[in-house]
């Protein structure tokens, strides 16, 4: 059964901003002057992933378009969450990850960790998630 939400377990604070571009939920997010856009570093401080924006009524499939309001959260160690998995990984369990392109995460390689996989995952399309607790 596919996971309806971002947020498995655990709690952060909620907070929001405008989009500078589009946004999938389940993505890491880092701020701008004007907003929050994805991280495209692999540094993991502050641990920002948007969230669904089930205030309107929204899954966690559908995106914020530039210029939406997007609901995230800054997430702490234990947390776990149903993150976007970059296209081509697999994944096994226990796993270190990084975020990677476009705010997904990827095996870890020189960048900081900044989740254990909790399921694994095998390439066979675009936007995987995967269960991870956040470190």
């Amino acid at each position: 059964m596919a996971l309806k939400t971002i947020v498995i377990k655990g709690a952060g604070i909620r907070k929001e901003a405008i989009a500078d571009a589009a946004i999938k939920p389940g993505s890491f997010l880092e701020r701008t002057t004007t907003g929050v856009k994805v991280r495209v570093a692999t540094t993991a401080i502050p641990v920002l992933v948007a969230v669904e924006n089930e205030v309107v009524g929204k899954d966690i499939d559908t995106d914020y378009a530039t210029s939406d309001t997007v609901l995230f959260g800054s997430y702490g160690t234990g947390v776990e969450i149903n993150a976007i998995i970059t296209d081509g990984q697999v994944i096994t369990v226990g796993e270190a990850l990084q975020i990677g392109a476009a705010g997904k995460l990827i095996t870890l390689g020189a960048g900081a960790i900044v989740a254990i996989a909790l399921e694994a995952v095998s390439p066979s399309g675009s936007d995987l998630r995967c269960v991870v607790e956040l470190v």
